[in-house]
């Protein structure tokens, strides 16, 4: 996940980086979600996975850019959201089912906060697309910024978003920024404590 955000601003659809590196992204997210899905789960999640790297397979034979595609592009970011959100769903239900909190599960719940930002970035995207100047930048790494500036409050003012929709999505993106660490981590944090403590 790091590396997917400090790849984001040399994103491009040219080249080989631009086939491969959605296809590592992809790849490390099934091996690290596989080991507790069932198999009809796993089998949609692979679909899900298939379909979103045919996509950017699709679009890198043609050398065009998904944003230059407003069908793609937008069928794209659905299916990225999705796949992130059942991502998400089987590594917080993973979290829960642990009788014992360790060090594994902290990063788990780590790992969702990063998730939920690149889910954010998803939906901005097909917002982006569906209705432009939503923001008041159009390209996708300066909306991934976006993203990650509101689900961590910073909210540096050098994007700002431009339409109803946009500044809603915005706000419940900053709530569930604000409340997913104090309320989610922490009590990860203090599990975690309290088993050690034992």
């Amino acid at each position: 996940l790091l590396l997917f955000l400090i790849y984001a601003p040399f994103a491009t659809n040219r080249g080989l980086l631009g086939l491969l590196f959605p296809l590592i992204f992809l790849i490390l997210l099934v091996t690290a979600i596989h080991s507790f899905l069932n198999r009809q789960t796993l089998f949609l999640y692979l679909m899900l996975g298939g379909a979103l790297f045919f996509l950017r397979i699709f679009a890198w034979l043609n050398q065009f850019s998904l944003s230059s595609n407003l069908k793609i592009a937008i069928a794209a970011s659905a299916i990225d959201a999705v796949f992130m959100i059942l991502s998400i769903n089987f590594i917080i239900g993973e979290i829960f089912s642990r009788e014992i909190i360790t060090v594994d599960a902290i990063r788990g719940g780590i790992v969702v906060y990063v998730l939920l930002g690149i889910v954010w970035f998803e939906i901005y995207r097909i917002l982006d697309g569906l209705i432009p100047e939503s923001f008041s930048t159009d390209e996708d790494f300066e909306l991934l910024h976006f993203s990650f500036t509101t689900l961590s409050t910073v909210g540096y003012g050098d994007i700002v978003p431009g339409s109803k929709f946009a500044k809603i999505l915005a706000n419940l993106e900053g709530i569930v920024g604000v409340l997913y660490p104090n309320i989610f981590i922490a009590r990860l944090i203090s599990l975690y404590e309290q088993n050690r403590s034992k």
